[in-house]
């Protein structure tokens, strides 16, 4: 096998990050865009001893059935690469993709069958959006918003219709287009740190219909930040805040060190089981409202509370999930390090009337220590890469009977699970849930209780 090399492999399975994986001379082979039982003909782009880099070139025959996807930039972005294969089979795909990834966990027993919960909507389900700007070298004079093309952070396809979010991102994102191209605004460069205009983020209440529109800019003069917000408005009445952040270093984030309200409150609201949350521009939430109702549901049902429980709620976010559940306990303890969202969790406690809650804000590897007392129940929902070494050090010494892991990273969990089962903790229960549809993100929730 050789770099510029034509050959062809048979793929037998999934990688984490949905590819499929073949063999081939003892290499693991992951190929973006094959799935378990296809043929295929990739081109080699790189070897290594292990593994080699390759690129799809055609499926000669498919395993799984395809269908034509809906949205008409499939074949361009990076986001929806599931959609050309049957919901009902994406779903049997993620099942398999958590059971096979799981399988080889010491001391954790999985079962044979996990349950994926589906997604009630697989279309616009999707509450936030963040849409990139490009002026790339290669085109001078044109400026692009949309999205990243497959497999590529430096090229921008502008959107004409994203199937994800609402129709209410397609007509903001197609308003600030002609905005920037009308009043001759420049987009920011990754190499080269000019220009001015970095993200177009919309977020939406799918149970309120509040609609926000967070524009991210570099520190460079925006004299048309006024009329930016007036057009946005007349674009969509249903706009309830426009904010502009402004974000001075080099990193592609689309957060700000500076926030500028340019009208409304700067925060939308959302309904979740009957509560109502307060989000800020920054703030973590969950981007599937309709799933997240379920995927609540079971987070409540695997805690089992009876009432008289002491619950830690660890990268608590916004509150939402220690809001949702402190019905049921005797008192609840959420950390979480963004500012934002502590101060949104704070006043959500206060707008759901909810007072046997406290909320500390800072890293969780520094301030699990400082929760004073005991707690009877964990409630984890960290990043993706996982609970923080030092963080999980602390929360075995606490030795807290029953915890419920939430993960959004199928790849991460097994190395946490693998050191909970060292630390004398036994999976009860798991369940898999679909927030992501056409992609192959997972979330999945383990129940798990220590030895006695």
């Amino acid at each position: 096998m050789k770099r510029g090399e034509l050959i062809r492999l048979t793929i037998e399975g999934l990688a984490p990050d949905g590819s499929g994986l073949a063999v081939k001379e003892g290499r693991k082979i992951a190929v973006r865009g094959a799935l378990p039982g296809d043929e295929v003909d990739v081109r080699v782009l790189g070897v290594k001893r292990g593994t080699a880099r390759v690129r799809l070139e055609s499926v000669v025959s498919a395993g799984i059935e395809r269908i034509d996807p809906r949205c008409p930039h499939f074949e361009h972005c990076g986001g929806c690469r599931w959609q050309n294969v049957p919901y009902e089979v994406q779903c049997c795909l993620k099942a398999n993709l958590v059971r096979d990834s799981l399988a080889n966990v010491p001391g954790m027993e999985i079962p044979a069958n996990v349950e994926i919960v589906p997604s009630p909507d697989v279309f616009f389900y999707r509450n936030k959006m963040e849409f990139s700007f490009d002026a790339p070298p290669r085109e001078e004079g044109r400026l692009f918003l949309g999205l990243h093309e497959a497999g590529r952070y430096d090229r921008v396809f502008d959107i004409d219709h994203c199937m994800l979010q609402s129709d209410v991102s397609n007509t903001l994102v197609s308003a600030a287009r002609r905005f920037a191209e009308e009043r001759g605004l420049t987009a920011y460069g990754l190499k080269s740190h000019k220009g001015l205009l970095r993200y177009l983020m919309v977020r939406d209440g799918k149970y309120t219909g509040d609609v926000m529109v967070n524009l991210v800019t570099s520190g460079e003069d925006f004299p048309d930040v006024g009329a930016f917000a007036r057009v946005m408005s007349a674009s969509v009445p249903e706009i309830t805040t426009v904010i502009r952040s402004i974000n001075r270093g080099k990193g592609g984030v689309t957060t700000g060190e500076e926030r500028e309200i340019l009208s409304g409150e700067g925060c939308i609201r959302e309904s979740i089981g009957g509560q109502t949350f307060v989000v800020s521009p920054d703030s973590f939430f969950q981007t599937n409202p309709q799933q997240t109702v379920n995927l609540y549901a079971c987070i409540g049902e695997f805690c089992d509370l009876s009432g008289c429980e002491r619950l830690l709620d660890l990268y608590c976010g916004t509150g939402t999930i220690g809001l949702s559940l402190a019905a049921g306990a005797a008192h609840v303890t959420g950390i979480e390090l963004v500012d934002d969202a502590i101060r949104d969790a704070r006043v959500n406690a206060g707008l759901n009337g909810i007072d046997n809650i406290e909320f500390i804000t800072g890293k969780v590897e520094d301030r699990i220590d400082e929760s004073a007392g005991e707690f009877d129940v964990v409630v984890c929902d960290p990043p993706r890469a996982g609970i923080h070494p030092k963080a999980l050090s602390h929360l075995l010494r606490l030795r807290i009977p029953r915890m419920v892991y939430v993960s959004c990273n199928i790849k991460a969990l097994p190395k946490d699970l693998e050191m909970l089962a060292m630390a004398g903790y036994r999976l009860k229960d798991i369940r898999a849930f679909d927030m992501s549809p056409h992609t192959p993100h997972i979330e999945t929730v383990v129940k798990l209780e220590i030895d006695s």
